[in-house]
């Protein structure tokens, strides 16, 4: 019989151990004018965007959120986002890093509202990111004191004083990223929620309370978009076949994963590349 890997405990990074791997980007973007409908793919780790200027309706994992001067999104792993302009020129600050251990906040407290202060963590990371006259260690260093002081502050409010507002990363939903984060190694398996529950040393109870509390979906369709989302990806990014993307993404007819693919993207694999082919 196989051995069964060890059932899933909180991680929490020693004192004095900084949970931020890389910081990836950090910019204040000017987004289109009222109307305008954007559609992307997220990034890889975790993606704070505070918006500055304008409205914005947000639409990520099956919720609709209006995001106005002041609020602030966290995403959390190559999220797809549609976004409109609801009224006039919008801006947001964004940073993109990698935190392996540090998990998104639950699914219902992912748009928070923050105050001037928070604006101004990004801004001072944001100076810090642009500074190019600095040695390079020095400039990182900055960058990831800056983040660390704008997450510190985040979740800050996560304290007794003020439980029901705040980016708490002490949810049941902790077990769920924990169980991802295993489960992303292993798209091209079967998979059923015995198997998570397997993974997980929990109860299937659990694993799906612990799944609706971080990202609002049933564990089966959530890891069905990690298997669409790793194949978005290949089609925009890799000369794999059709075929082999299937197969890699745990598909075993190619039908299925070309209509799966279009129901979750609005075109087909194909389409798909040739419009992200260069031109």
């Amino acid at each position: 019989m196989a051995k069964q890997p060890p059932a899933i405990t909180p991680v929490h990074p020693a004192v004095g151990a900084s949970p931020i791997e890389r910081v990836l980007d950090c910019q204040r973007y000017p987004r289109p004018i009222s109307g305008a409908v954007v559609v992307s793919q997220g990034v890889p780790g975790h993606l704070l965007q505070l918006a500055v200027r304008g409205q914005v309706e947000y639409e990520v994992a099956g919720r609709t959120y209006l995001l106005q001067p002041g609020d602030l999104i966290w995403h959390h792993n190559m999220e797809t986002v549609r976004r409109r302009a609801v009224r006039g020129y919008w801006e947001c600050y964004a940073v993109n890093f990698l935190a392996a251990d540090l998990p998104p906040p639950p699914f219902d407290r992912r748009v928070q509202r923050v105050d001037s202060s928070i604006e101004r963590r990004f801004a001072a990371l944001l100076e810090a990111w642009r500074e190019t006259t600095v040695p390079p260690l020095w400039r990182e260093l900055r960058v990831r004191a800056r983040l660390e002081l704008l997450l510190a502050d985040l979740l800050e409010d996560s304290a007794e004083a003020r439980p029901e507002r705040g980016f708490r990363t002490d949810s049941p939903a902790w077990l769920w990223w924990a169980l991802e984060s295993r489960l992303r190694d292993k798209l091209a398996e079967p998979m059923s929620l015995q198997r998570m529950v397997e993974l997980a040393g929990y109860s299937a109870a659990t694993v799906t309370a612990a799944c609706h509390a971080a990202v609002g979906q049933s564990p089966m369709k959530r890891f069905k978009q990690l298997r669409l989302t790793l194949a978005r990806s290949l089609v925009e990014r890799s000369r794999m076949s059709f075929w082999e993307i299937a197969e890699h993404v745990g598909y075993q007819r190619q039908h299925e994963f070309s209509r799966d693919y279009h129901k979750a993207f609005g075109v087909a694999p194909r389409e798909h590349r040739r419009a992200a082919m260069p031109r």
